[in-house]
């Protein structure tokens, strides 16, 4: 879970950004309640996951199609 979040956070290389998106979405569906619990928490929701998609970091629209 450590090398998701240094991988998401504050990374401008969106293709890197991307790869790490398709491996959480993997563990999402194949991990268990835990792994779920872990990701749904208020830490990683609000630390990493809003950050990637802020108007800040300009992310290219393929990220943002990814969490809708």
């Amino acid at each position: 879970m450590r090398a998701l979040k240094k991988r998401l956070s504050g990374n401008r290389n969106f293709r890197e950004v991307m790869l790490a998106l398709t491996v959480l979405e993997t563990c999402v569906k194949n991990c268990g309640h835990r792994f779920h619990v872990h990701v749904a928490s208020r830490d990683f929701i609000d630390g990493v996951l809003v950050k990637i998609i802020s108007p800040k970091t300009n992310p290219p629209t393929i990220v943002l199609r990814e969490f809708k």
